[in-house]
């Protein structure tokens, strides 16, 4: 909706223009109506339906339907972000012994959303019990192979909850779709864990909380075993 409403404005100044008496290119605007730009809240997934996906996942035979569900799932990255990730984006820390994800805009075909967004996520310990190191040691390049952009993903997982009998909706109507992992995992981590909130906003790249002068020497280096603390946290 944000972005639709800066369309529509960028729209209603070229209408404005063309309607000028000194252009003349048009006697009335089709943008004077008002439109209502609210965005619809996104609901989180339930436990037992997180458990259908991942049971889903697990029985797929295409490792990019695997992974990417997966990913989403335990990690609570953007759907974009997972889609970029490459073999040399998996890390190991010595210091703690744990494996990461560098969310980074390093490779020449990857974005990043916000300057947050780059950061390290550790792999939560009921991926690596998936198998997802030893699957990342067979890729080649790309984390997730076989597919051409990240709308595949959207594309194939609005089947999934069409097959699974999951509603796009909640009872209070908020939406839900690929980025309610997201939501999901954020809310969970935050509802069940105790520890500096600052840490969980550094494994999905949120800007870390305001505190004033602070901000200026407050950076998003906490260590991976700190992190890990926290996605563990996070459990179904």
């Amino acid at each position: 909706p944000k972005t639709v409403q800066q369309y529509y404005k960028l729209l209603q100044g070229v209408f404005a223009y063309a309607k000028k008496d000194t252009i003349g290119y048009i006697r009335t605007s089709p943008c004077t109506i008002k439109r209502d730009f609210k965005q619809r809240r996104r609901g989180i997934y339930f436990d037992e339906e997180v458990r259908q996906f991942i049971s889903f996942a697990c029985s797929q035979k295409e490792a990019w339907k695997k992974w990417s569900l997966l990913l989403g799932i335990y990690t609570g990255a953007r759907r974009s972000e997972i889609y970029q990730l490459r073999k040399d984006n998996i890390k190991l820390d010595k210091d703690s012994g744990r494996y990461y994800l560098l969310i980074t805009d390093e490779h020449e075909s990857q974005k990043l959303k916000t300057d947050n967004a780059k950061r390290r996520i550790p792999v939560h310990t009921e991926l690596i019990r998936l198998g997802f190191l030893e699957y990342v040691v067979e890729c080649k390049e790309r984390i997730i192979e076989g597919i051409t952009s990240a709308e595949n993903i959207t594309r194939w997982f609005a089947k999934v909850v069409e097959q699974l009998s999951i509603p796009t909706t909640n009872e209070v109507g908020d939406i839900r779709s690929f980025h309610s992992f997201r939501h999901t995992f954020i809310t969970k981590i935050r509802t069940e864990g105790k520890f500096d909130l600052a840490l969980l906003q550094q494994i999905v790249g949120h800007e870390i909380s305001k505190a004033g002068i602070t901000d200026n020497y407050t950076h998003s280096s906490a260590s991976i075993k700190r992190l890990a603390i926290v996605i563990d946290t996070f459990s179904i």
